[in-house]
């Protein structure tokens, strides 16, 4: 299990800082602190950046547990999700080895495009569900996904998305043979967004 508060109080005291003036230097006040270093606060990804630089430290040493992380051990699931209209739903994603609440929304756009009896399903991620557009922070969710997930997590996580899709949806196969998931802003690879075709049949 991952201690981030320990970490961070840890880290914190390695740079021989009180939490008043840690507090000060985040611009948070010094109860914030003692809940962040206490657990009893759940920090956004953003939060924990923030917190990664004033300790000047990177984001993996605040996030590790008593074992290194491997993105390769690291599975995404799905903890809820929303339709929000006829062709959008709203995943809300966590990971079983990074902390449990350091969610990834996944917006879910059925696009309605058919080509060649494929269907095309875009996906665009964000550290929060009212992130609206904002490509910063579209920039930090692909980041983030990129560095503690593998793309085989990606891979069995859309088809975990596109069962609950289809069984809410079931008109929407019809005569499809592949859907193509598109992952926006996704690179594992330079200039090349991560794209999964799943077969219907």
């Amino acid at each position: 299990m991952i201690d981030i508060g320990n970490n961070i109080k840890n880290i914190r005291k390695s740079k021989k800082m009180t939490q008043t003036d840690f507090a000060e230097l985040m611009g948070l006040s010094r109860s914030y602190i003692g809940d962040l270093e206490n657990n009893r606060s759940n920090p956004s990804i953003k939060t924990l950046e923030a917190i990664a630089r004033a300790l000047n430290v990177d984001l993996q040493k605040i996030i590790s547990s008593d074992r290194t992380l491997n993105a390769k051990d690291n599975t995404l699931k799905i903890i809820e999700y929303t339709q929000l209209y006829n062709n959008k739903y709203l995943f809300k994603l966590a990971g079983t080895v990074t902390h449990k609440w350091n969610f990834i929304y996944a917006n879910v756009d059925l696009s309605a495009i058919n080509l060649k009896n494929k269907y095309y399903i875009f996906i665009e991620c964000h550290t929060s569900p009212d992130s609206g557009d904002s490509s910063s922070d579209l920039k930090r969710a692909t980041e983030f996904i990129k560095k503690f997930y593998s793309s085989k997590a990606l891979q069995n996580v859309s088809r975990e998305i596109l069962e609950i899709i289809f069984s809410e949806q079931k008109d929407l196969l019809l005569g499809i043979q592949t859907v193509r998931i598109i992952w926006e802003g996704v690179q594992y690879l330079p200039s090349e967004t991560l794209t999964i075709d799943i077969e219907t049949n």
